[in-house]
Parts: structure tokens; C-alpha cells; sequence
């Protein structure tokens, strides 16, 4: 999607089929490369995490010069940025959140940003949005939502528990 290209106001915007829960993380991967609009420090363009039609988190070009990277929203509080600036070139960016503790780490090109925001957000879409003189262009977007591995661990504790049960 290239925002530049849409006949909408900038924005796409796409529902899980099930909303982030208690004792899972969300893995959000996305590659963009600078549109053919290109970016502009008079607009933010980038990734938006929704809950229930509500913005909680915005990775991209946060609409400041120089045109760099970085992460706000309500959830996370101020905003932070890379010096890594957003280029023409295919980036992978690739966002981490914990439901439970509301832990999320950023990263792009191999800096990272990472944090505590507001626990317990039942993520439910996704959207690319840009405003004013700002495009950006996602050529994939992946979300997977996995236990979180304390969880993992009493769901093997459990395991082992009801094996040894069935063999006495």
C-alpha cells in the first residue's frame, strides 16, 4: 500500500481476527520504503495499533525534521525517535508488546527503542496512515500474537504434572 497512490485520506486500516489477550505477545513485522511522495517533517506517516477504533500506538515518521523514526501514541506517552532516518531503501521494522506488563521493544536497522506503555491493550487493527504532505509505502505487514513464555512454562509445568498423574 502506498498512501501516496490512495484515493483515500491516507489511510488503510485492517481487523484481527482476534483481539491481543491476557499472557500473549504481539509481534508486529513491517518493510516500507519512502513513497514516491516521500516524506515530509509537515506530516507523520507510518503504522497505527488500534483498540477498539482508539489509537494507542504509531510507529514511523512522526512529522519533524530531520525524517526519522520513531514511536508515540496515548499508550506509550512522550515520543521517541532513531537517528536512523526512514530512506528510499527497504527497512524491516519490527514492534514487540507484552498484554500483561504492556513491555514493548522498537526496532529498525538494528536500533532499538523499548519501554513500558499502558498494559493490558486488546490490539485489534492495524493501519497505515499518513497526514498532510507525508506518504509511506508498506509492501508487508505480519502480526503474530504468542503465548509469552512464563506462560509457556506452566502450560509445560502443567504437562509434565498430568504425565506423571496418568502413570501412577
Amino acid at each position: 500500500v502506498d498512501t501516496n497512490a490512495s484515493t483515500d485520506v491516507g489511510m488503510a486500516k485492517a481487523s484481527f481476527t482476534q483481539a491481543l489477550a491476557e499472557g500473549e505477545v504481539m509481534t508486529l513485522r513491517f518493510v516500507t520504503v519512502e513513497s514516491a511522495g516521500g516524506f515530509s517533517f509537515f506530516g507523520r506517516a507510518g503504522i497505527s495499533l488500534y483498540e477498539s477504533g482508539n489509537e494507542q500506538v504509531f510507529m514511523g515518521g512522526l512529522g519533524v525534521f530531520p525524517v526519522e523514526w520513531g514511536i508515540g501514541g496515548s499508550a506509550i506517552g512522550s515520543s521517541q525517535a532513531f537517528s536512523t532516518s526512514i530512506t528510499a531503501e527497504p527497512q524491516t521494522a519490527v514492534f514487540e508488546y507484552t498484554f500483561d506488563t504492556g513491555d514493548w521493544s522498537f526496532d529498525v536497522a538494528g536500533q532499538t527503542l523499548n519501554g513500558t506503555a499502558t498494559a493490558e491493550l486488546a490490539f485489534n487493527e492495524v493501519g497505515i496512515d499518513s497526514e498532510s504532505n507525508a506518504d509511506i509505502a508498506v509492501s508487508s505487514i505480519d502480526v503474530t500474537m504468542t503465548p509469552e513464555p512464563a506462560t509457556m512454562s506452566l502450560l509445560a509445568l502443567g504437562g509434565v504434572a498430568m504425565l506423571r498423574r496418568r502413570k501412577h
